[in-house]
């Protein structure tokens, strides 16, 4: 019988992904994507792996308590440790890149701006404002109404059908038929109202249009238990994992190729930008599954440790990648280059290392002392269950 895997390996190899997710958003930022037909990678998937992976480790524990009928996790815990884990660092980012717009005239936001994004709630408000102050802010919006969601949907299945199997499938099935229905609705609301739209002007802004995102994780987490031994059993199983998921993740990112989109965000075709979220996260949730199921020391790629560690300072290099990227394009130290694909490869490569720099400095002055404040409460407060009319 092959050894299961460490804690420490699955979380390596689980921050192997989150660095070739931010590899990917990077590399998408500087002007690229991989484009040799019929192999395209956008790198913008890599937002769509970041919600795959938030989705498994986030109900994770939650789906213990409703298959188990063990004790919920705590709530307030859960929401406290949420808002330790990704608000200080954020509150510090937001503060430099609204001074820094301020003081260099790059269009400063207004008050109501800035006490939407304070709130992380500017999602709701003008669209023209979704990718202002920071473009990759939006993307931790939709990370926090899904925290302040997760619970409570959990509670409701729970409610419905008590704590057993039925409710972890309604649950999942129902959050990936939100997450269609609604991006439908607003993909149809932006046309029938005829709003002008800019270049930026994103089509979809609530989180209910990216719920199936986190769903798709949410799924892997529970097959994750149900098959988890059969796939360590069997490395033919996790090839085929490993092969089907990059196929299926791939078809949408030629399929955006073939209709010339850019993005699914902003694209103007409906069947695609219903669908594309799909694809790619039914995708991701195969390979994840795959990961799940590989023996300590079968990883490869995933626990190399330059790796990991990029996987370890991801969050600070989502937030400071976008201002380093922008500052070495103002340089323009490549501006006789000619092709456009090239200068931007170029700049990809010159801005990476200050990048790195500057996410490892903010890493371990801000991320790393309130991760360290993490384990400090130990009294859990009351679960959901407690918090929440039973009526």
């Amino acid at each position: 019988m092959k050894s299961l895997p460490s804690l420490k390996h699955r979380v390596d190899a689980f921050d192997g992904l989150r660095a070739l997710a931010a590899l990917g958003v990077y590399y998408c930022h500087s002007g690229n994507d991989i484009v040799i037909p019929p192999i395209v990678i956008r790198g913008h998937t890599g937002v769509h792996l970041f919600f795959v992976l938030s989705g498994y480790l986030l109900f994770s524990p939650f789906l213990k308590s409703l298959i188990e009928g063990t004790p919920a996790p705590s709530t307030g815990r859960f929401y406290l440790r949420r808002f330790l884990r990704i608000y200080p660092p954020y509150l510090v980012a937001l503060v430099l890149f609204t001074l820094i717009r301020f003081a260099a005239h790059l269009k400063p936001p207004g008050l109501k701006n800035i006490a939407s994004h304070l709130f992380l709630l500017f999602n709701y408000f003008d669209r023209n404002d979704f990718f202002s102050i920071n473009a990759a802010f939006w993307t931790l919006a939709i990370e926090a109404q899904f925290y302040l969601l997760l619970p409570l949907v959990v509670w409701a299945a729970a409610r419905l059908f008590g704590r057993n199997e039925a409710a972890v499938r309604f649950l999942i099935l129902a959050l990936i038929a939100v997450g269609i229905v609604v991006r439908i609705a607003e993909f149809v609301y932006v046309d029938g109202a005829h709003i002008p739209r800019t270049i930026d002007y994103p089509r979809f802004t609530t989180v209910f249009a990216y719920l199936d995102l986190f769903a798709f994780g949410m799924l892997a987490a529970y097959l994750d238990g149900k098959v988890v031994d059969r796939i360590r059993g069997s490395r033919t199983t996790r090839i085929g994992l490993v092969t089907a998921g990059i196929i299926v993740a791939l078809i949408p990112n030629y399929w955006s190729y073939l209709i010339n989109a850019n993005g699914w965000l902003l694209a103007d075709d409906l069947i695609y930008t219903a669908s594309y979220p799909v694809l790619v996260c039914l995708g991701f949730a195969l390979i994840l599954l795959a990961v799940c199921g590989t023996p300590e020391g079968g990883s490869g790629l995933l626990t190399w440790r330059p790796l990991v560690f990029l996987g370890q300072i991801s969050y600070s290099l989502y937030l400071y990648h976008i201002g380093v990227e922008y500052a070495v394009a103002k340089l323009d130290p490549l501006r006789s280059v000619a092709d456009p694909y090239l200068r931007n490869l170029g700049h990809a490569l010159i801005a990476f290392p200050p990048t790195v720099l500057v996410s490892v400095v903010m890493y371990y002055a801000v991320e790393r002392p309130f991760q360290r404040r993490l384990s400090r409460f130990k009294t859990p407060p009351k679960p959901v269950a407690e918090l929440l009319p039973t009526a």
